[in-house]
């Protein structure tokens, strides 16, 4: 179930021009900056064919898998190795070497210990043209460069992970959230303020993704923390006020629904601990999560210090309405859900 905010209206005269802005930096950074990723990632999966890796890389995968699983109590992992054993049998070589290749964990994994799993020969061999696939090709990837990479933090990381994503589904879920959600919040906060409070909420569910995967270099793309952090601020609007929704369950949308705001917040959480926003892992909730409470301490902050008046905003002449039964209507399409590239997952979608 989606539960969508609809009780403000655009004013289109004086636009959400910051609103705007992020949304088009996020759809410029995913057509331009990241429409080379395909390219570059089919180049990297030819010449790794060529190179025939996947002989010495695959027994070393299965048993870098059962490590994880036996050692680790990695459980999630027994469904991906039974798939690629699986891929093994019916002689997939192309999606093996996909698997393989971007894997940055198990890329470490093999750097780490290259020593005890091959011979001398084929140390060298694996070593002189993985490394140079690994420099011209994976590392140029969108996700390497500007991706938060826990292992790699860096400050500028935490901004720039929160403009690019991982697919179609992936951004136009986050954007339409953005919109949604962020004209009101530009309204109640200012241009200014509003942008600091969205980057923040961004850097904050990033530290603590930080925290959650210490040395790990898979890297996070996404705006799903800064977009939280929108949440928190929205709630923190219109408080106990009844406004408003959209209900999506399945293909179905409910409308005219009015509840009290805080009685959707619960909803809310609920979808992050079970799926995230659209085109994310449920294993990043908690982390997306981080970006709510500082979203709703933000604008308790500035809403409460008089820079823009709640009240005056949220205090609107009350209009008569006439009652509206609840109503199914058929939607022959899913609004959003999580797309899935041709390639395997090489970084996280948040």
């Amino acid at each position: 179930m989606l539960i969508i905010p609809a009780e403000s209206a655009v004013n289109w005269k004086r636009p959400p021009w910051m609103t705007l802005s992020l949304i088009l930096a996020c759809f410029l950074a995913f057509a331009f900056y990241q429409g080379d990723d395909d390219r570059i990632a089919n180049e990297a999966l030819e010449t790794y064919l060529n190179a025939d890796l996947q002989s010495l890389e695959a027994p070393a995968y299965e048993d870098y898998l059962q490590r994880k699983i036996r050692l680790e109590g990695q459980e999630e992992l027994v469904s991906q190795l039974e798939g690629f054993n699986t891929l093994q049998e019916q002689n997939e070589q192309v999606w093996i070497a996909a698997t393989l290749l971007f894997d940055n964990e198990f890329y470490q994994y093999l750097l780490e210990n290259r020593e005890l799993i091959w011979t001398s020969n084929q140390r060298r061999a694996w070593m002189a043209q993985r490394s140079e696939i690994q420099r011209e090709y994976i590392n140029r990837l969108s996700s390497n460069q500007l991706g938060l990479v826990p292992a790699q933090l860096s400050l500028y990381t935490l901004v720039t992970y929160q403009f690019l994503h991982g697919g179609w589904g992936h951004i136009i879920g986050n954007l339409v959230f953005l919109f949604l959600l962020g004209f009101t919040v530009e309204k109640a906060l200012g241009a200014a303020r509003f942008l600091l409070a969205y980057l923040a909420c961004g850097a904050i569910s990033g530290l603590v993704f930080t925290a959650f995967s210490l040395g790990s270099t898979v890297p996070l793309v996404g705006a799903s923390g800064s977009i939280s952090g929108l949440m928190g601020m929205y709630v923190a609007i219109y408080g106990l006020q009844k406004i408003r929704f959209f209900y999506f369950v399945g293909v179905y949308l409910i409308t005219s629904v009015h509840r009290r705001l805080r009685c959707c917040r619960s909803g809310w959480v609920k979808r992050f601990m079970t799926t995230g926003l659209p085109g994310q892992r449920a294993s990043l909730t908690w982390p997306t999560l981080a970006g709510w409470w500082p979203g709703q301490a933000w604008y308790g902050c500035w809403g409460k210090a008089g820079f823009r008046s709640k009240r005056n905003f949220t205090n609107r002449k009350k209009k008569s309405r006439t009652s509206v039964s609840r109503r199914a209507t058929p939607r022959p399409w899913q609004v959003w859900g999580e797309w899935n590239s041709i390639w395997p997952v090489s970084s996280l979608k948040l």
